[in-house]
Order: structure tokens, then sequence, then C-alpha cells
């Protein structure tokens, strides 16, 4: 059990079975060895660590962290929820704005291009790096998080965020319509990169309408 290989759902949906037989002959043995290792049990499934956070740390305020975690090759998990601008302050313009979007206090349009997170983290050579929008391809998102939880080694995961400063409706679906609009369009691009491969982006999704241009 200790040695147990947990690489994925499947791995770890077993462990859980283990380990809770062996609570229940744990919960038969009256002794305080039993008790301690009843007490600790759980510890012998996988835990997969996320840290979760938006753009403007992931980009600007906390991106040093973010770095240091990224190049520290310990098995933690990232996921940026990107929404191009500071929506907590009121959708300013921020480093993750694209070239020429408006937003706050860029009205003319933002001059510089987007800080390239995701091409930075591939810097490392040991980080799986994956770009999404759930809205536009659910069965892409769906694989990225498990093969982000899968690696064995820091994981990160830009995931396109609408949100109201963008001016939509968040009580409709219109934000899916949104996101398939924003990779049909190239703006955004749906991609995993795993340091397994030699290959620099392993898997590119172009959506159709891209493709019949």
């Amino acid at each position: 059990m200790l040695t147990t290989p947990q690489k994925d759902e499947a791995d770890i949906y077993a462990q859980r079975k283990r380990v809770g037989l062996l609570k229940e002959l744990l919960q038969q043995i009256d002794s305080p060895e039993a008790k301690q290792l009843l007490s600790a049990a759980d510890m012998l499934v996988k835990k997969g660590v996320w840290i979760v956070g938006g753009d403007g740390w992931a980009y600007d305020i906390g991106y040093g962290g973010l770095d240091h975690v990224l190049a520290s090759g310990r098995n933690v998990k990232l996921l940026v929820l990107d929404t191009e601008v500071y929506s907590n302050t009121g959708g300013q313009a921020s480093k993750s704005t694209p070239r020429a979007a408006v937003a706050k206090f860029a009205a003319g349009g933002t001059p510089a291009p987007k800080k390239d997170l995701g091409l930075m983290a591939m810097s490392y050579g040991n980080v799986y790096v994956a770009s999404v929008a759930m809205g536009a391809k659910d069965e892409h998102t769906l694989k990225a998080f498990l093969e982000a939880e899968a690696y064995d080694g820091p994981s990160l995961i830009i995931a396109y965020s609408h949100c109201i400063a963008h001016g939509i409706n968040m009580t409709t679906a219109c934000q899916i319509r949104r996101s398939e609009s924003i990779l049909a369009n190239g703006c955004s691009i749906a991609i995993t990169r795993s340091a397994r491969s030699s290959a620099k982006i392993r898997c590119r999704w172009i959506p159709e309408r891209v493709r019949e241009k």
C-alpha cells in the first residue's frame, strides 16, 4: 500500500478502497498503535495541492511567488483564472490584457502585448503547461486538468475566464458563446505542453472554423 502507484484517477480510487478496508480493520483493534495509524490512514491517499488565483496575482503582484513555485520543481499545481483585466477593482488594463484591447486606463487600446505566462513557464523545461477555455472546449479542459494532476511535477493551467467587466450577462449562457468566439478568432488558443515530450507543444486544439478559413 505504501508503494502502490497513484498516477491517475483510477489508481487513486483503488487506493481509497484499500485505505477504507484498512480503516475498517483498524477500528476492530483496540490498541494505541492501531488508533494512531487510524488517525493517519487517509494520508496514504495521494493529495493534490492546487494554488488558485486570478491574473492580477499571477501576472503581476504575485508573479514572483508563482515563478518561485514553478522553479522549485515541486509537485504543486497552479490554476490561473485569466479575465485579462483587473476584475476586482473595476476592469482596468493589466499585464494580461492583449494588445489593442480597450479597458479602463486604456481607452485607446492597450499599447503593449499580453505577458506570455505560459511561454515563460515552458522555459523551465519541467513544467506542464495548459491553456484552456471551458466554454469553448470542455473535453480539452477536462483532459488538461487530469493531465496536470497526474504529472509528477509543477503544473500551470491558464484558464480564460469571462467576467462582468467584459460587459456580458453572467447569468445567461452567453459566456459560453463568448469563449467559443474568443478561440475561433484567435484571441486565445487552447494548448497543452507536457515536459515529458521533446516537442514544445504536444497537443494544440485549433477550432474547426479557423481551420476552414
